[in-house]
This record gives C-alpha cells, structure tokens and sequence, in this order.
C-alpha cells in the first residue's frame, strides 16, 4: 500500500473494502473503483486508498484519501516524502527515463527553450519530471504523477520519484499538516502506473490509451470554437484595450457572423483604460450592462473572462 516513509510495517486495521462502477459523475470513463479504508493505529491516522481499473486499459490509477483522527497532532503528516504510490520493481537490468514539461510555454518557442525535458540513465529516480520510466527490451512501465508538477515549477508538493533496492515510489502528497482534518478526507495528488510491451512508440501509445480514459472528449461538453479578444498588439496596453467595450461588442458581431462558439475576453475587463498592472480599479464595463446583455438574443454567443 502506498504510505508516507517510516510506515511500513506498522500496525493498521481494515476499516471498509468496497468495489463499484463510477465514472466520477460523467467526468472520467466508466471504471471499476476499488476503496480501501485503513485505520493506522500507530499514528492516528484514517488513509483511503482509492483504485481505478478501466476496463480493457493498460494501467491503474492510484490515489490516497487522509484524514486524521480527534486530538491528532498535525505532525503526523511528515515530511513531504511522504509516498502516494510504490511498486516494489528491480532495477537491475533496466532503461530509466525521466520526462517532463516546461509550463510558460508561450515564451519557450526558441530552440534553446525546449517544451519538453528527457534524460536517461542509470538514474536513481528525479525531482523534476511528472514521468518515470523502467524498460527493458521487452516493454516497461511508466508512473506518472497526475499533478500539475513541471520541470521548471514543482508546485504544490509534488514530490519527486525515487528508485531504490525497495522499488520505485512517487511521492508528495499535496497536503500541509495544517491541511488534516478529523471530520473528512482531503485528497492527495493521484498517479498512474501504465505499462506495455514494445519500445518507445508502445510506450507513448500506452501513455496516450490510458489518458483518453481517464480525460474523455465529449463533443457537447468539450469541444468549442472559441475567439479572443486580445489579438494582434505591440503592448500589453493595447491587448488589454480589446477588452473595452466596444471593441468588445464588435467582436461578439463577427464572432457571431463566423459562427464561432465562444468569445473569451481576456485581460483588461477588469481595469481600466489608464491601468497598466493587472490589479482591479474599475470596471470597464459599467454594471450591469455586461456585453452578453446588450448582444441581442437569439444570435447565440457564449461569453467569458480571463
């Protein structure tokens, strides 16, 4: 079972086992969820251990539930080392690969800014890639961290990958000891172990199998034609005045004539045409005349802000 470093072998009581289908109210495919609920006696501490098994997919994910008991000191969390997932694999004999993304993507778009980071070795695990992989020339398994971890900004405690004599281990809860509570559980950040025969290619098409389970495309929720209004600019300053009101309206005519979705008004709503920061002064459209009030019904234009 996955569990914070120190805990192995201590005592624990099975509280609950339950196995049902859910799709996770329509926002995941339909899966098996497996919960087990522990009682770790020796801290104090309620742990949900929370399984997806998608039918015909070629992994799991796995993700911890904490919540602690009445009068429970909140050190009990530990360290942020604390694991979220470990499978107890050797090493010896086996290709690891590390991988990332770079996030500010809109500023790496020369050859020496990369969007992704990949290095390979004998590595004894990494503290900046959201993938870790174990393969051999048969196949191989990759644990990914469902955070929102990248290689240039780690986030809310996402932790890092380790790969010992024990195994390998994905840590980081994403949780504070203040964050404990004894009347509910707090939710620690997922994983997946994905697994496949093959190379690189049957790696990255195992990758691609399991993360359209577990994100779906649905054409009535997800799929939109969306304009925005910052557009073409020289200065931050100009790209916000797009977001004036009649600049505003305008948009919203063509957006409707090109049969476009949606219309995303992006910075500069929310200050005013003298404001050069981001920070709120006055609003730029006086309440309540919102620009979707004044655009006449019936021509159907979604709208939203930055």
């Amino acid at each position: 079972m996955a569990r914070p470093e120190g805990y192995a072998g201590a005592p624990a009581r099975l509280i609950s086992l339950e196995a049902v289908a859910d799709d996770d109210e329509g926002f995941t495919s339909e899966h098996l969820r497996v919960t087990a609920e522990v009682h770790h006696l020796a801290d104090a501490i309620t742990v949900k251990l929370v399984i997806w098994a998608y039918a015909g997919a070629p992994g799991l994910r796995t993700q911890l539930w904490v919540k602690s008991r009445p009068h429970t000191s909140p050190e009990v969390l530990g360290s942020s080392e604390a694991r979220v997932d470990h499978l107890p694999v050797a090493a010896a004999g086996k290709r690891c690969w590390a991988i990332g993304y770079y996030d500010d993507t809109q500023h790496r778009n020369k050859p020496e800014t990369p969007v992704l980071r990949r290095e390979g070795g004998k590595l004894r695990g990494s503290d900046w890639a959201s993938i870790f992989c174990l393969e051999d020339e048969r196949g191989g398994l990759a644990m990914v961290k469902e955070s929102h971890k990248c290689v240039n900004q780690s986030g809310v405690d996402t932790g890092r990958f380790v790969l010992d004599g024990a195994g390998l281990a994905n840590t980081g809860w994403g949780l504070r000891p203040s964050d404990l509570d004894d009347r509910e559980y707090r939710w620690c950040w997922a994983s997946w172990t994905v697994a496949h025969a093959g190379g690189e290619r049957a790696r990255q098409l195992a990758l691609k199998r399991f993360d359209r389970l577990r994100f779906p495309a649905r054409a009535e929720r997800d799929m939109w034609t969306v304009a925005c209004t910052w557009g073409e600019s020289e200065t931050p300053r100009d790209g916000r005045n797009c977001a004036r009101q009649p600049e505003v309206l305008e948009e919203m005519q063509a957006t409707h004539e090109m049969g476009i979705d949606m219309l995303l008004i992006d910075d500069g709503w929310q200050v005013g045409p003298d404001t050069n920061g981001m920070a709120s002064r006055r609003l730029v459209f006086p309440a309540p005349l919102w620009p979707a009030k004044m655009f006449k019904r019936g021509e159907k234009v979604r709208s939203a802000r930055w």
